[in-house]
């Protein structure tokens, strides 16, 4: 059962399958998005709160790592069916 996922998969990538192509490329195209806006704001964003004295640096800083760092993992979190997320729940017990 396994294997027939594995030999379809496989097939379609061989096959260039058109709609596997379009949700790769869409796909892509999300990504390239995502890191022009990072870029756009982050750089110039991380620029002035580096060289600038600024009253509350550290503040801003540790809310800029918690919200960078945090968030990814959050979004993980929230995606997790509920059977995972009960077999998690046990494990913590």
């Amino acid at each position: 059962m396994i294997l027939d996922g594995f030999t379809k998969a496989f097939s379609l990538i061989l096959h260039l399958d058109a709609d596997l192509l379009g949700i790769i490329f869409l796909s892509l195209k999300i990504s390239f998005l995502a890191l022009v806006i990072a870029v756009v704001f982050g750089i110039p964003l991380g620029a002035f709160i580096g060289l600038k004295r600024l009253p509350a640096k550290g503040a801003i800083i540790i809310l800029m790592n918690t919200l960078a760092f945090g968030h990814g993992f959050t979004l993980m979190d929230m995606n997790k069916d509920k059977s995972t997320a009960n077999r998690d729940a046990d494990i913590r017990r």
